[in-house]
């Protein structure tokens, strides 16, 4: 009888482990499938966002994935402009982590936990502090809808405190990142994004846009110089007497049509005009650029990239 009751509870045991194994593997398979995205590292994806602080007009800012490398055995991409790191979402357990050399956060040696993008739902864990994981729902972004995820921390200072917070979208990664307290505000929010070869949102930045004649008789938009070029190259276009205060579109686009890029998109008065492209993020390659004035084509020139 004894020996009947000890089969019987090794069987169960078994059991037992046999149902943890397979909930482990839904879980993980669950958590990985719904992490994929939350932070799109590739080499020459693009983020463009507006920033604002509190008594400052809104600026156009981005970040761009340069390159690759393996650092300690782990991938990791650099993201030049407003985060400057190597960052890596980690294949096993889902979470942000940014290189940094002589740290060591929660185990990981060189390393700095900056979100747990793989929570679902409850405590999220970063290096520094804990924060509540409010929101795990859908939202239309870019007209796409997507899961996203919001953490919301607060620190104690003294006289009051800080409110953190920020939103990753499953398919554009950080969409919104924002910090108030009682007296200073600010806010970074995703404006659009450049991610494997696909335009989401608006992703041009402010041109330096130089006013060169005025009063020019036509509509013009001349070649691009140099050309070839690596990285910039310069385009001139001229709006006509006639025409006050035109919108004025110039876009990018690559062989297959496909926009890349918006360089012009403001309201100028007539004169001829130069604008400076910057194809940094783009690969080798044939492209065209085109002119539009108040919702009309007026013309498009080829250009060609060469690094």
């Amino acid at each position: 009888m004894h020996q009947t009751s000890t089969a019987m509870e090794k069987r169960e045991i078994q059991i037992l482990i046999s149902f943890f194994f397979i909930y482990l593997t839904f879980s993980c398979n669950d958590l990985s499938a719904q992490n994929n995205n939350y932070f799109p590292l590739s080499v020459g994806n693009k983020f463009v966002y507006t920033y604002q602080q509190t008594g400052t007009p809104p600026i156009v800012t981005h970040t761009l994935v340069t390159k690759d490398s393996i650092i300690n055995t782990k991938k990791y991409f650099y993201c030049s402009g407003i985060f400057n790191l190597w960052l890596r979402v980690d294949s096993i357990d889902g979470n942000l982590y940014a290189f940094k050399n002589g740290d060591t956060c929660l185990h990981h040696i060189n390393e700095i936990l900056m979100d747990s993008l793989r929570i679902m739902k409850g405590i999220a864990h970063s290096c520094y502090y804990l924060s509540q994981n409010g929101t795990n729902g859908d939202s239309i972004l870019f007209g796409i809808q997507n899961n996203i995820k919001t953490f919301n921390f607060y620190i104690m200072i003294p006289g009051g405190g800080i409110l953190h917070k920020r939103i990753y979208s499953q398919k554009f990664g950080l969409f919104l990142d924002e910090t108030n307290t009682s007296s200073y505000s600010e806010r970074l929010n995703l404006k659009g994004c450049y991610i494997d070869g696909i335009l989401y949102g608006d992703t041009s930045m402010p041109s330096i846009i130089i006013k060169l004649n005025s009063f020019v008789k036509n509509f013009s938009l001349s070649q691009n110089y140099p050309n070839p070029f690596n990285p910039q190259t310069k385009i001139r276009f001229a709006i006509p007497v006639n025409s006050k205060n035109a919108l004025v579109n110039i876009k990018i686009y690559d062989i297959v049509g496909k926009e890349v890029a918006k360089i012009v998109n403001e309201t100028l008065t007539d004169g001829e005009y130069e604008v400076t492209f910057n194809g940094s993020n783009l690969p080798s390659g044939i492209y065209f650029y085109s002119l539009n004035i108040d919702g009309q084509f007026i013309d498009s020139k080829k250009m060609m990239l060469i690094k």
